[in-house]
């Protein structure tokens, strides 16, 4: 719900979960020739992510780029009209209203001055599961000349309304081993006493996207209250069994005490000096996610911390709750992997500056490219987005490195190269 680059790779995302032909109308696509151009074009109710985006650039006409591809809800894309390659915002959401809405409130996040919906559409299908999903795409092209302010964008609503779809389930990629892959995957942004944060949500849904076309069965969570994570684990561990793959990620506000990390749902009150007992009684400890998946008989599980961020509680002049800086080093038993994204003691950046256009974190915007890579195995995978984040918080001279620990037995990979 997050303008501006493109993940490599998620572009993909969508003709993954079709598989192939007879699969029920359900996609649809936006598309426009500039920010601030003058013409573009949607789709909806096609069969394939691939029909979607032709039907969408067929529309707005030549030197068009699609800029979201969504299924089974309504989505919006808005750019700033005030200046030049400006800022963007797209979202998603059941209704036309609230996608517009999310699109124009994230641009203006963004620093847009004059935000405009450029183009939305619906599908005649508006899912409220894991199905309805969207994927930010194509990046248009740079203006070289002026450009003009388009006309209001009035879509019409659908014609011709096709049969309400039957929803579409991921066509799973099954391990070599033939084993289940269950993902839990959580953003939580919007925090209601603690400071928000910008990328959570959409470094959810680009790892979810990933994990999507792996082969996983994804639960995603959005801005989360503390029952509700707790409600989510409970589900995810409870579709986990004997010898199959597990995966956790986690992007929000973290905090460590006393040795154990605890991970911050958006409903975690506000604490003081000496109210620890306020936050372990209200946190989830990341300790407790691997123990059930351990009872549950998991072969593999990785969990994926990016929420080593300043701590929420530090308070000027006084000592706050928690340890001041990152997370503890969690003590994984035999067939866990666990990645972090700062090490000890360090801090992982959010964005690198308050005019970060990626719509992902410093750490997540290497880690979802590198998920899906053929052949490379998630030792390999946690080295290059060490090395990739290092490089990348260090232009704004922030030490920031991953951190992992790995207690799979030999190399392990979730993409099988080809």
């Amino acid at each position: 719900m997050r303008p501006v680059n493109r993940m490599a790779g998620l572009a993909s995302l969508l003709a993954a979960l079709v598989g192939g032909a007879g699969a029920a109308s359900a996609f649809g696509a936006l598309a426009i020739d500039g920010y601030r151009g003058p013409h573009y074009g949607f789709s909806y109710n096609h069969p394939t992510a691939a029909d979607a985006r032709a039907r969408a650039i067929k529309e707005c006409g030549g030197n068009c780029t699609v800029v979201v591809t969504f299924q089974n809800t309504c989505a919006a894309f808005a750019a700033d009209q005030s200046q030049a390659n400006g800022a963007t915002g797209w979202a998603y959401a059941p209704t036309k209203e609230e996608a517009q809405q999310s699109a124009l409130n994230y641009c203006k996040q963004y620093g847009g001055k004059s935000c405009l919906v450029r183009v939305w559409a619906c599908e005649s299908l508006i899912a409220r599961d894991a199905s309805a999903q969207a994927v930010r795409e194509g990046t248009v092209p740079p203006e070289t000349t002026a450009s003009l302010t388009p006309p209001a964008i009035v879509a019409p609503p659908p014609t011709n309304v096709a049969p309400a779809p039957v929803p579409i389930a991921p066509v799973f990629r099954p391990s070599a081993d033939g084993a289940r892959r269950v993902a839990l995957v959580i953003g939580n942004d919007a925090y209601q006493e603690l400071d928000h944060l910008q990328k959570a949500v959409n470094d959810a849904r680009a790892v979810s996207a990933a994990l999507t076309q792996l082969g996983f069965d994804v639960i995603r969570v959005e801005d989360a209250t503390r029952r509700t994570m707790a409600q989510k684990i409970v589900e995810f561990s409870a579709k986990v069994g004997r010898g199959d793959t597990a995966f956790f990620f986690y992007s929000g506000h973290g905090v460590e005490i006393r040795g154990i990390n605890y991970l911050l749902a958006v409903d975690t009150p506000g604490a003081n000096d000496g109210q620890e007992a306020l936050i372990t009684a209200e946190g989830i400890p990341a300790d407790t996610i691997i123990e059930q998946l351990q009872e549950r008989g998991a072969k593999v599980s990785m969990l994926v911390l990016d929420a080593c961020r300043e701590n929420p509680f530090k308070k000027s002049g006084s000592r706050g709750v928690g340890a001041t800086r990152g997370l503890a080093q969690i003590t994984a038993p035999e067939g866990v992997f666990v990645l972090y994204s700062a090490g000890v003691g360090q801090t992982a950046l959010d964005r690198v500056s308050d005019t970060d256009p990626n719509p992902n974190s410093v750490f997540t915007r290497t880690f979802a490219q590198v998920l899906t890579a053929p052949g490379m195995s998630v030792q390999e995978m946690a080295k290059t987005t060490q090395s990739e984040v290092r490089k990348l918080a260090a232009t704004v001279n922030h030490p920031q490195m991953p951190a992992y620990y790995d207690q799979i037995l030999g190399q392990f990979t979730l993409s099988q190269a080809p």
